[in-house]
């Protein structure tokens, strides 16, 4: 759902899939670095600082050798930040969600085959149980000193981007797998419908580990738009009609019954 009227003059905006996401995203970072690019209750970034805090992750994940990368941090800038640094990096990232059963976050870290673990000092202990020490946990709180230039290697368009695994309600999660054109191509379909633009704010109200999160993700950081997540269990449905508009956001994305839920309670006339 769009919160602003659709100018149909407006052109659709277009992205070359036959490239990575991570150059996508470098080319909106040199078109408007001081762009807000993402912001939540503890953490903004702008176009430049959220480049040169993944670039420090993925750096750290050259050293070691990595093709899948579970990141178990809690919906926000650093979760998205990690998200970067793993696509930069040239792997894969698996998200899971902190506030999912810890017994569904190991079968993902060990199905995965996943070599690395990023999370934050938040969830630094979880993610070192979820690791079983067979996995190296990094922590994006407390990355060392190191380069936070682009990484000069080349990813193809057919590399793997993401594993998102199912809600596993007929047995056991399955993992998706989607590569970096198909993520491209999925994101630009939704971009040209909506006429996304650099001036846009875009709710990100799904968990990182579910697939809604992946156009809203991608959706706004490569068209230059500002990304806002929104934790619903610590800030609840009341909170929300507020959020959006001391956000100026432009561009709803939720599910049904959430935006029921929400029009059911917010006070009529505002």
């Amino acid at each position: 759902m769009s919160l602003r009227p659709l100018d149909l003059a407006e052109p659709a905006a277009l992205m070359n899939i036959e490239q990575s996401i991570a150059k996508c995203f470098e080319q909106q970072v040199d078109r408007a670095p001081h762009n807000l690019a993402v912001s939540d209750e503890k953490l903004s970034l702008t176009y430049e600082e959220l480049n040169r805090l993944a670039n420090r992750l993925a750096h750290v994940l050259l050293s070691g050798s990595a093709e899948r990368v579970v990141v178990c941090i809690e919906n926000g800038s650093s979760c998205v930040a990690a998200i970067l640094g793993v696509l930069k990096a040239g792997h894969a990232y698996v998200p899971v969600d902190p506030a999912f059963p810890e017994s569904r976050n190991a079968y993902i870290v060990e199905n995965s085959q996943a070599t690395v673990v990023v999370t934050n000092s938040r969830n630094l202990e979880m993610a070192e149980n979820l690791s079983a020490g067979k996995a190296r946990v990094v922590n994006i709180d407390t990355l060392p000193a190191g380069p936070d230039s682009n990484p000069d290697i080349d990813i193809s368009p057919d590399a793997l981007a993401y594993i998102i695994y199912t809600s596993g309600s007929t047995g056991k999660p399955k993992g998706v797998m989607q590569s970096q054109r198909n993520t491209l191509h999925g994101a630009m379909r939704r971009t040209r419908l909506q006429r996304v633009t650099s001036a846009d704010r875009m709710t990100l109200f799904y968990s990182c580990s579910v697939m809604g999160s992946v156009y809203c993700i991608f959706g706004a950081l490569l068209n230059g738009a500002g990304l806002f997540p929104y934790d619903f269990r610590e800030r609840g449905v009341d909170a929300l009609g507020e959020w959006l508009a001391g956000n100026r956001i432009s561009i709803y994305h939720s599910v049904a019954s959430v935006f029921r839920q929400f029009a059911a309670t917010y006070p009529r006339g505002s």
